[in-house]
């Protein structure tokens, strides 16, 4: 039995070493990524996480404000439609 290999084994062989650089890189990458950028990118994605935040809530309210100025279609409105609520403000 010879060591010589087949080219097909030698063609798996070759895309094994091309994987395994392809690797080598993606860690050395992810690396440099952990211990250099990730506080950088944590400060970005704060900042959004904050603009986000103001935008949905912006958005809740105007859906709330909305909501509270719906007006019954009906002709005769009564007070007794709209929902009561207790506040500590004084009535005007």
């Amino acid at each position: 039995m010879g060591s010589r290999i087949s080219e097909r084994e030698a063609n798996v062989l070759a895309q094994y070493t091309g994987i395994n650089n392809q690797i080598l890189k993606l860690n050395s990458l992810i690396t440099s990524i952990n211990s250099n950028e990730l506080d950088q990118i944590s400060s970005n994605m704060r900042s959004l996480e904050k603009k986000f935040y103001l935008v949905y809530t912006l958005f809740q309210s105007s859906v709330y404000g909305q909501s509270t100025n719906i007006v019954p279609s009906t002709e005769e409105s009564n007070e007794n439609d709209y929902p009561q609520f207790e506040t500590n403000c004084p009535p005007i």
